[in-house]
């Protein structure tokens, strides 16, 4: 009616009913409409000639409201003037959470984890907490004693006690046969024939067949070092099963202690007994071998206790991670304390690189964070999530978060296409060289008013064959239309309909489609249009001819050019495993841009190999090596660019000029921005990086 014309313009003067109408995200005051006999129509809201000569009343929105990034909601009434700003959070109890965790910044770590202590109140969490302040301790190892339960003050007392009480050990010199065992004159005499002449061996041998084991020690003293140690050995393989404390002696004495961890009975003990007697670089490797017998136990709780004392970050977060995940995913609560956690831990070794999937849960905190209005706290948290970067970057408080982030600018996360209207020659070339293929049937113009014979095309229902199917291609049948009577085809595999009949040898058309404007009434023949993909849509997606037209050339189009129904299909390519075994004398060779890289690395490998490694470090270094055999042999086969290559020999060369600060950095760099695509190497070269920077630094 006019009513509804002078409202909605050409939208209303069609005689179809439309399913489907949307405003354009870019061009204002533009609708698209779709109607049932599968036409899309662009309608301009701003060209309309209506009876008042103003734009339509419901254009303007007597109220609004709008949400926005960093929990920001703005709104607007009827009677306001100015638009209001507000920020909404949603979880109260972690934005107290959060903020009670950035105040213990200001507090000492040791009282922070104390707090931690007092207040704990789930199951584990307090022995998590104690430890925690024990590796933050000066004397750590003398505070992990005491909290095992070993206090030597308390221990020396009870020695002493026991001593006064039993008595029964008058004078330490003249008991020194163990066995009591009596000696023979013909045993003293051969002993002292072996004596006056300097075989201390033979000396030994006969206290030992006569039972005085203390004299075989005293005498293997005076014998030298070959002849001590044997006597040890022997002394404790004798009497090692019958006093449980020898083992302990043994160990300390012979450097043994990896053996001992091996038979640990008691994992406290064994923790104290390392901690008092293991030099420091191999006691985190001892920790790590004993939380790794308690994994095998199942007592996954006290291995990461022994995790946190080796302070590897790494196996540590196993357990965090699997009580985060007994607490549920959804819980925001269990993923503050995780990270509170983390945080508190990556303090005792500050160039420690946070494992990918631990960087995403940190990730996800943020971005609660940020949804809660706390952009700046969040900006500390984020660390890999190039968007959340971006977003916080460009946020109200762009100056304070890009200081919390390091005070770089983070990377645009988006690729950056410049799409413009292709030139009007061009268009008008694409239009009188389009023939398509038609889905409708021609329009005629009666009073002005634009009318199509067939009409509610999408509703047809298959009331019988018109011809038969023997006639037509395979896959083929013909359908009557309920609305004109007229017969059309469907193509059964891909969904394909047509007015034309199809041949035997026809192929799916692939003609770009043409979409009438809704600002005219006059008459026009449009176009006949194809769809490629069956769906009944005519997209500039499916026909590159609309993209020329319509100044989509910038886009891109996802589909093969295979005629098929359904989801766009993207064509992948198999490459060939890469090995990652080293092998020195078999090493490919690269182009001569990547030559200085390969041997950088090679370099550093062959200084690594040279040094003092424990058995931990040499299960780095394998890592290592493998990580370095698989970036040769994918740079030999042009999969590594020279971007991210030069990264990698920057990366060698700070550790050469002891800069290992900057090294970790480019590390972390190449992670968060490569590890996708060279995750095979990656992790491997972290290793690498990292037993260098443990044994190069303070050399």
């Amino acid at each position: 009616d006019n009513s509804a014309t002078s409202i909605y313009g050409s939208a209303a003067v069609a005689q179809l009913r439309r399913y489907h109408v949307q405003w354009s995200p870019i061009k204002r005051g533009v609708i698209a409409t779709c109607s049932l006999d599968r036409k899309v129509q662009a309608h301009s809201v701003n060209g309309l000639a209506t009876k008042c000569g103003r734009p339509p009343k419901w254009l303007k929105p007597s109220s609004g409201v709008t949400c926005g990034f960093g929990g920001t909601v703005v709104s607007f009434g009827v009677s306001d003037k100015t638009v209001k700003i507000n920020t909404v959070v949603e979880q109260q109890k972690l934005a107290q959470a959060s903020h009670a965790l950035e105040l213990s910044a200001q507090v000492d770590t040791i009282d922070f984890c104390s707090q931690m202590i007092a207040s704990s109140v789930i199951p584990g969490e307090k022995e998590i907490w104690s430890f925690m302040q024990i590796i933050f301790q000066a004397n750590a190892r003398s505070e992990l004693l005491l909290h095992l339960g070993f206090h030597p003050e308390a221990i020396q007392k009870a020695a002493a006690e026991f001593t006064e009480k039993e008595g029964d050990v008058t004078d330490g010199v003249s008991n020194l046969s163990l066995k009591g065992s009596v000696m023979t004159s013909h045993a003293e005499k051969s002993i002292q024939s072996a004596l006056v002449v300097g075989n201390f061996e033979a000396a030994v041998e006969c206290c030992f067949k006569t039972g005085n084991l203390a004299d075989a020690l005293i005498l293997a003293s005076c014998g030298g070092a070959d002849l001590w140690q044997k006597t040890q050995e022997r002394y404790f393989a004798s009497e090692g099963p019958k006093k449980p404390f020898l083992g302990i002696v043994n160990a300390v004495i012979s450097d043994k202690l990896e053996t001992l961890v091996e038979r640990s009975k008691n994992w406290q003990e064994t923790l104290a007994i390392i901690s008092t007697y293991a030099k420091s670089e191999e006691f985190p490797d001892l920790c790590i071998k004993l939380g790794e017998k308690l994994d095998a136990a199942g007592d996954a709780r006290n291995a990461s206790l022994c995790y946190m004392c080796s302070l590897n970050l790494e196996r540590t977060v196993k357990y965090w991670k699997k009580q985060l995940g007994m607490r549920g995913t959804g819980n925001l609560l269990a993923l503050h304390d995780f990270c509170r956690k983390v945080s508190i831990f990556i303090r005792a070794n500050p160039n420690v690189v946070l494992e990918p999937d631990v960087a995403a849960l940190f990730d996800q905190y943020a971005q609660v964070l940020a949804e809660q209005g706390l952009l700046v706290t969040a900006a500390k948290y984020v660390k890999s999530s190039p968007q959340l970067k971006d977003r916080l970057y460009r946020s109200r408080e762009s100056h304070h978060c890009l200081a919390a982030m390091g005070g770089r600018p983070p990377d645009f996360p988006f690729e950056m296409l410049n799409v413009s209207k292709a030139p009007a020659g061009i268009a008008l070339q694409q239009r009188s060289t389009f023939q398509p293929t038609s889905l409708q049937s021609q329009p005629t113009v009666k009073n002005g008013t634009h009318h199509t014979t067939a009409q509610n095309n999408a509703m047809a229902q298959p009331l019988g064959p018109a011809k038969s199917n023997n006639e037509l291609p395979p896959g083929w049948i013909a359908l009557q239309d309920p609305s004109s009577g007229k017969t059309y085809y469907a193509n059964q595999n891909s969904g394909q309909t047509t007015w034309d009949k199809p041949q035997e040898s026809v192929a799916q058309p692939t003609s770009p489609a043409r979409v009438t404007s809704g600002t005219t009434t006059t008459a026009s023949t449009p176009s006949k249009l194809a769809t490629k993909y069956g769906d009944g849509f005519v997209t500039s997606a499916s026909h590159p001819g609309l993209a020329q037209q319509y100044g989509n050339v910038g886009t891109s189009n996802p589909y093969t050019e295979a005629d098929r129904p359904g989801p766009a299909q993207v064509s992948q390519t198999n490459k060939a495993p890469v090995s990652g075994t080293f092998d020195p004398n078999s090493i490919p060779d690269v182009a001569v841009d990547y030559q200085p890289t390969k041997d950088a690395l090679l370099e550093l490998v062959q200084a690594i190999q040279g040094m003092q490694l424990s058995t931990g470090d040499k299960k780095q270094l394998t890592e290592g090596e493998k990580g370095v055999a698989i970036f040769i042999k994918r740079t030999a086969r042009n999969e590594i660019t020279t971007e991210v290559s030069s990264q990698v020999l920057s990366m060698v060369d700070s550790l050469r000029n002891n800069d290992f600060s900057t090294a970790l950095a480019i590390q972390t760099a190449l992670i968060n921005s490569d590890w996708r695509d060279h995750k095979d190497w990656l992790k491997g070269i972290k290793n690498l990086i990292q037993l260098a920077t443990k044994k190069l630094q303070g050399r």
